[in-house]
């Protein structure tokens, strides 16, 4: 490891190949692979590289793998004698996977090459596996068939220990069926009729990791449990909830507000669709209709008077269907 890295800073300082092998102390044949990197092809007809140590560092394909960098310090680590715990600990590593890295990547004299083991790591990750709905056409037929029912994978996946009890082979989660659905030349599912999802969706909806994702909003949100607790005990009238009341397949909706204490409805007509913009200019035009008086002041004026003069308000001159005031709670009546 010192002598490569050594090999590599006199050849970045411009020095050449046969000066910095003999500055380093290894054969000029060694640091030609080192610098241009060897490529061969095996009697059975297996292709071999050695990428270039000089070049730009390859790419890791993941945090979950071990990256060639890793693999390094490994290497030294057992060289050195260091128990593979030790070495886990020096990389921030499970000790089980220092450990399933040696046992796999073992040579027949108990020697562990880094570069080797990350090659074949490679090799690994790009090799195609056939899924288990291929390799079992019986159980690519049961998937199929249970698709066609309109059965969800959630539905086909616990099926198959009911009909398959004696056969632990038969067995897929839902996710196998997912895969094949969105793969269906490449998993198994060549007869599979296309839109069985009830979602109606043909390709998989990307999901980004939770530190990628958007929000659906643009501004932050006040979450409905930050409310303050005048809100929540509907003692004070003035404060309103709004929702949708949503029509046939989501093509049309009617805003609603309801008043909190008094359980005033009041409905928004949204022609132009459901979207924030519409509900808000919806409210702008509708403004007159949300803001019932009670006796001749506002909401906030008469609650604060109430409280200041007895414990019960009397009951709200407001348009109601009902001359009487509705009970507090969740039994209230709502008020139309």
């Amino acid at each position: 490891m010192a002598k490569r890295e050594l090999y590599i800073a006199l050849m970045a300082k411009g020095t050449n190949n046969s000066a910095a092998c003999r500055l380093v102390g290894v054969n000029r044949k060694t640091g030609t692979r080192w610098s241009n990197g060897r490529r061969f092809v095996t009697p059975d007809g297996r292709v071999h590289r050695y990428d270039a140590i000089t070049g730009p560092p390859s790419a890791v394909a993941s945090e979950r793998f071990l990256s060639e960098q890793e693999r390094v310090i490994i290497a030294d680590g057992m060289r050195a004698g260091h128990s593979a715990r030790s070495v886990a600990a020096e990389l921030g590593r499970s000790p089980s996977t220092v450990s399933r890295e040696l046992a796999k990547n073992l040579d027949a004299r108990g020697r562990y090459h880094p570069f080797t083991a990350q090659r074949e790591a490679e090799q690994r990750r790009a090799r195609y596996t056939p899924s288990k709905l291929a390799r079992l056409p019986e159980l690519g037929d049961f998937v199929s068939s249970g698709l066609k029912k309109r059965w969800s994978p959630e539905q086909i996946s616990k099926a198959l220990p009911q009909a398959f009890p004696d056969r632990p082979e038969m067995r897929a989660c839902h996710e196998t069926i997912y895969q094949a659905l969105y793969h269906p030349a490449r998993d198994g599912l060549r007869r599979a009729p296309t839109r069985v999802l009830r979602s109606a969706r043909v390709r998989r909806k990307r999901r980004r990791r939770p530190d990628e994702r958007r929000s659906r909003f643009g501004a932050a949100m006040t979450m409905i449990a930050q409310r303050p607790a005048v809100v929540a005990d509907r003692q004070q009238p003035g404060h309103w909830e709004g929702d949708l009341i949503m029509g046939r397949a989501n093509r049309s909706a009617i805003g609603t507000l309801v008043e909190k204490t008094t359980r005033t409805v009041a409905l928004v007509h949204l022609p132009a669709g459901h979207k924030g913009e519409q509900m808000k200019d919806g409210l702008a035009k509708q403004r007159r209709p949300f803001r019932p008086t009670w006796h001749g002041r506002s909401p906030g004026t008469r609650a604060a008077r109430w409280a200041a003069t007895t414990s019960s308000p009397p009951a709200p001159a407001s348009r109601s269907t009902s001359a009487t005031r509705p009970a507090r709670g969740r039994g209230a009546r709502t008020r139309t």
